[in-house]
């Protein structure tokens, strides 16, 4: 993949083939230009490009190959860009498949990268920080992400391309969500939803879907339900959409009426989904099983609750390891209404570790609560002490200011327990105040 200039470029073609610069002229262009173009003293125009590339293709037909004028026109500047564009898409076509070899991805992302300030071509360079932004999402650097995210923004809202800023708003609302910051990631969910709505952007249907749906998942976790009810009727309007988003935009649905307890509806939703299980994605069925599990364990029907939890478990091997730690939360709160406390603690010390290992931060949080309420219960208050302060220094370092009130409820619950009113009391009033902020 060098870059060559016009002259040099001409040399070469010529002497892969083993002509002389005789052989490429005509009595339009002569030996004498033909040596000034190799040596680049003098510039190549269009004519003279036709001339040369039709000479070359008179030896090139024998072997099933062709060149353009166009292509001995391309600067290097040209070739650079065109070069960065072939890489992206065959980086993002490895990514899509899962074939990432993490340090080839990283070691051809900062050799283009160099590539892009060399030549300055700028929009490739902000290319460039979306697709390593990309590689730090897949890898859970959500931080890193946003680094690169941001810094790809700047360049495009100077140019004014509202297509990539409503991807990149999409994509910074995408490592809120998995920080756990909520509040945030639907601000910018927002930004990208408004974008798309008031320009004509290329792929604006898959866009709006996307963003969509992304919003719905927002309002879901806020305890927004008129939100979510409005944003899924927005959703089901749209006229073009690929099913595995009406599925799981269909299980949030179902989710959120369980979550109002109507659990009659739920069910109703959730077998609907089961009808069409054939055609999902195996990642939508390993949610639904849960979810089926979670409506059945509020229903107070374990039996029922953990057959979907064992459907659930016979899908694991084919799914992410950031989404298992889910299942072993909801094992583990079946086995706590059962009582059986060594299998509860033992599921839950499994999902943690996964938890732990895909940095999964709203879900070691939530298993961290976990663990405090379970031995609340068995009435070790020491070891269930340990497990919140765990719980509020990982929230104070990752900023998770929505899981706050949860913390300091469990504080308030845990000092009346062992009734230390005052830090009871003091937990109360944490807990009052944030609430009026």
């Amino acid at each position: 993949m060098e870059i060559l200039s016009t002259g040099q470029k001409i040399k070469k073609l010529r002497k892969e083939l083993g002509l002389k610069q005789d052989d490429i002229t005509n009595e339009e262009v002569t030996r004498s230009l033909i040596s000034m173009i190799e040596n680049d003293k003098r510039a190549l125009s269009w004519q003279t490009a036709k001339i040369i590339s039709d000479c070359l293709n008179h030896y090139y037909k024998n072997i099933g190959k062709s060149i353009t004028p166009e292509y001995l026109m391309e600067t290097e500047e040209e070739q650079a860009k065109n070069i960065i564009i072939v890489q992206i898409k065959n980086l993002e076509s490895s990514m899509r498949l899962g074939n990432v070899n993490q340090l080839h991805y990283h070691q051809s992302i900062e050799w283009l990268m160099e590539l892009a300030n060399e030549w300055k071509v700028e929009k490739e360079f902000a290319d460039l920080l979306i697709l390593r932004g990309e590689l730090s999402y897949y890898n859970l650097q959500y931080n890193n992400a946003l680094k690169d995210y941001s810094d790809s923004l700047e360049y495009n809202l100077a140019v004014k391309d509202v297509e990539q800023v409503a991807r990149i708003y999409n994509l910074i609302g995408m490592c809120y969500q998995n920080l756990g910051l909520d509040e945030q990631a639907l601000i910018y969910y927002i930004k990208s939803y408004e974008i798309v709505l008031e320009f004509k952007t290329i792929n604006k249907d898959d866009m709006k879907v996307v963003t969509i749906f992304n919003i719905i998942s927002c309002y879901r976790k806020l305890k927004k339900y008129d939100m979510v009810f409005q944003y899924i009727k927005t959703f089901k309007e749209i006229t073009s959409y690929d099913d595995n988003y009406y599925d799981e935009v269909l299980l949030m649905e179902g989710n959120t009426y369980r979550d109002l307890k109507n659990y009659e509806k739920t069910q109703k939703i959730y077998e609907k989904l089961l009808q069409r299980a054939e055609k999902q994605k195996t990642s939508t069925l390993f949610f639904i099983y849960i979810n089926f599990a979670t409506l059945f364990r509020e229903k107070g029907e374990l039996d029922k609750a953990l057959f979907y939890i064992e459907e659930a478990f016979k899908l694991e091997d084919r799914i992410s390891a950031y989404h298992t730690p889910d299942l072993y939360q909801e094992q583990a709160k079946c086995y706590v209404l059962l009582e059986e406390t060594n299998n509860a603690l033992t599921a839950l010390k499994k999902g943690l570790e996964i938890a732990e290992l895909v940095e999964k931060h709203e879900i070691i949080t939530a298993f961290l609560f976990s663990f405090t309420e379970l031995y609340m219960r068995l009435k070790d208050y020491d070891t269930a002490k340990e497990y919140l302060q765990k719980a509020e220094n990982l929230i104070t370092f990752k900023s998770m200011n929505a899981k706050v009130n949860e913390l300091y409820s469990y504080y308030a619950e845990l000092y009346c327990e062992i009734e230390e009113k005052n830090k009871c009391v003091e937990y109360i009033t944490k807990l009052r105040n944030n609430q009026l902020k």
